[in-house]
This record gives C-alpha cells, sequence and structure tokens, in this order.
C-alpha cells in the first residue's frame, strides 16, 4: 500500500507521516486486515502542496493549490472526495510495484471515494481516498479499499432520489448485489450462494435483503447492513471472503529467504517466509517441506532446514529438488478458485 498526502504544505509533513500511520493502525484493526496484516507492506510518499487544504472544504468555493488536486463535491456529491489520477500517478511511481494508493486529504470534513479501475502506466490496483482528520476517515479508507482490492459494490440506496427507485436493468457483475432473491441464488449456485443462511459478522443471517448499488428495489444484498453500506459496521461473510480474494491476488503466503537461484551444499540452509497470520482463532498457514516430491512430514511448519539434516536422504550426486509450500485454509473462503490462489512454493537446488 502507498499513501500520499494531499493539502500538506513542507511545513505540515510530519503531520501526514502521522496522519499515515494512524490510517494504517486503523485499517490493520478491523477484519480481515487484522489476521492479513502479515501480507502487507505500507509506504508513504511526500507531496508538498502550495497550500494547505483542499478544494471543496470548507464549502463549494473554496480552491486550493495541492500537489494531487484531490477536490470534494465530485460529481456534485459533497462528500466525494476525487483526485487527479495523474498527478496520483506521478507521486506513486516513487514506491514502485504499488499495489493499491491511499490518498489522505489534509481535511476534517467527512469524505471518500473509492476507484476500482487498475491503473493504465503503473498496474496498481485502485485508488482509495479518505479525509484525514475526519473521526471516521479510518472506516472510510477501508470502506473505500472495498471498492478498490474486494471489487464490492456500495450496498447502501437513494430512498426518494430520482431515478434509483427501481433497478431494471441486467444482473451486476460485482458480487456482493443481485436482481436474484436468495432462492434463487441458492439454486443457480451464484455470487454469495455458499454463505446463505449463515451468520455474518455485521449481524443477522446471509440472504438478500432489498436495496444496493444506490437502487432502493430491483437489487439485493447479502446481509442488512455490513461494511459497505455503513462503515461502523464489519464486513459481512462474502465481503471478508472478496476481501481476501483481493490481498491474495497481490500476495504470496511464503516467500524465500535464500536465495534460490544458487544450488544449495551441506553447509547451506534453506530458509522460507510464511506470512505470520494474526487470526484470533488462532488460524495459521500449513507449511510442509518436500524433497524430490516426497514429504518430509517431520519438517511441517518449520520456516528453515539444514541441508546436513537431509544428508541420509541425497543418496547420489545428482541434483535434488528441496520444496516448501505454505497453504492458507482459512474456513472465511468457501470458493475454490479463491482457495487455489492461497498456496505457493519455494524450491531449492540441492547437491552433496
Amino acid at each position: 500500500i502507498v499513501v500520499l498526502g494531499d493539502g500538506y504544505t513542507a511545513a505540515e509533513l510530519p503531520e501526514f507521516h502521522e496522519d499515515a500511520r494512524k490510517i494504517w493502525e486503523q485499517t490493520a484493526a478491523v477484519e480481515p486486515y487484522t489476521t492479513y496484516r502479515g501480507l502487507f507492506n505500507v509506504w508513504a510518499v511526500d507531496a508538498v502542496s502550495n497550500e494547505s487544504g483542499v478544494t471543496g472544504d470548507p464549502d463549494r468555493a473554496t480552491v486550493r493549490d495541492t500537489a494531487i488536486g484531490s477536490y470534494f463535491w465530485c460529481g456534485d456529491i459533497e462528500r466525494l472526495l476525487c483526485v487527479d489520477q495523474t498527478k496520483v500517478d506521478r507521486y506513486a511511481a516513487k514506491a514502485p510495484e504499488a499495489d493499491l494508493v491511499v490518498v489522505l486529504a489534509n481535511s476534517a470534513k467527512y469524505g471518500g471515494a473509492g476507484y476500482n479501475e487498475p491503473s493504465q502506466s503503473l498496474g496498481y490496483e485502485g485508488i482509495a481516498t479518505a479525509s484525514a482528520g475526519n473521526p471516521r476517515s479510518g472506516l472510510v479508507a477501508i470502506h473505500e479499499t472495498g471498492h478498490s482490492l474486494g471489487k464490492l459494490a456500495d450496498e447502501y440506496f437513494y430512498p426518494g432520489y430520482p431515478g434509483y427507485e427501481q433497478y431494471t436493468g441486467p444482473e451486476p457483475a460485482d458480487s456482493n448485489i443481485s436482481t436474484l432473491d436468495a432462492a434463487a441464488i441458492g439454486d443457480r449456485r451464484v455470487k454469495w450462494h455458499r454463505w446463505l443462511g449463515e451468520q455474518s459478522p455485521d449481524g443477522g443471517t446471509v440472504g438478500a435483503y432489498e436495496g444496493g448499488g444506490y437502487f432502493v428495489k430491483g437489487l439485493n444484498r447479502p446481509t442488512e447492513n455490513s461494511m459497505m453500506r455503513s462503515v461502523d459496521k464489519p464486513f459481512n461473510l462474502p465481503g471478508t471472503e472478496a476481501m481476501i480474494a483481493g490481498f491474495y491476488r497481490h500476495a504470496k503466503p511464503v516467500s524465500a529467504v535464500t536465495p534460490t537461484d544458487r544450488t544449495l551444499r551441506i553447509r547451506h540452509t534453506a530458509e522460507a517466509a510464511p506470512v505470520e497470520l494474526s487470526a484470533a482463532d488462532g488460524h495459521r498457514l500449513t507449511v510442509r517441506w518436500y524433497l524430490d516430491g516426497k514429504e518430509l512430514p517431520r519438517l511441517a511448519g518449520r520456516s528453515k532446514v539444514r541441508v546436513a539434516e537431509l544428508a541420509p536422504r541425497l543418496l547420489d550426486l545428482r541434483t535434488h529438488r528441496l520444496t516448501v509450500t505454505a497453504e492458507d485454509r482459512t474456513p472465511s473462503v468457501r470458493d475454490p478458485k479463491t482457495a487455489a490462489t492461497m498456496k505457493a512454493s519455494v524450491t531449492w537446488s540441492v547437491r552433496l
């Protein structure tokens, strides 16, 4: 994650650094970020603005000269906090290989936005914006990453707003809204069918509740009141699964500490770095070791192995293959396609 600040002058950069730390701590305190905190690296990039604050705060007539061009009243909606994406890319490029960008506006006004289209030039997943000084800014940022990482739709709706009373379009691509009722979702085995009837962290059971995607009627959401409807609520079960899927689009559960581009000898140690999970239920990755494709059960769960321990099995001078795999078998994921992305391996060549 790359955090950019907008509307911070050179003298206010220490304040931005503190805001960036605070926003990540608030994010990491909400599931599934809490459990998967070990998957993330977070970087802050300084963007110096000529003026303090952002356009649209405190009122619509206010214009500020800022580095990233953040502004309220985007699309005629006061709380919608948009940015100049070209300028975002210019600063995000200073932290290569960004997967998600968070823009913090130097403002106490409530607002945010989620961009879920990947950057054409840098390839990051999307942008989440929030005002840094608002008491609910951390929750807003998390909600917006629901769009960017989870590809989730908003589950709220606008009673009385012209054009949003009745949805009449096709089935949306978003995983958390549907034109179908619970029975049809179950019968057709689509959308959140694997979670129907389950108790959800945001309260109640997973079903199909009318209203979502801004429409009062014609679209249903999985639960009554999740993070994607009210920012002070947890993600529901389908939303949690979508967020974890988003995490694993960019992160692997294990990486190599000992380089894999050289052959290991008897004096060497093969060391990997399985991700440390922080699950309240004690859930951990399943870590296994294999030599030439045959599992070595006694090494299960370890992060490193001395080649000398394998000597009795290295009976010839040929090159052997030592592999460690790490797999996340969390019960929070039920989609086999997502589960398949939650396993990774590291392999070394080994010779006596």
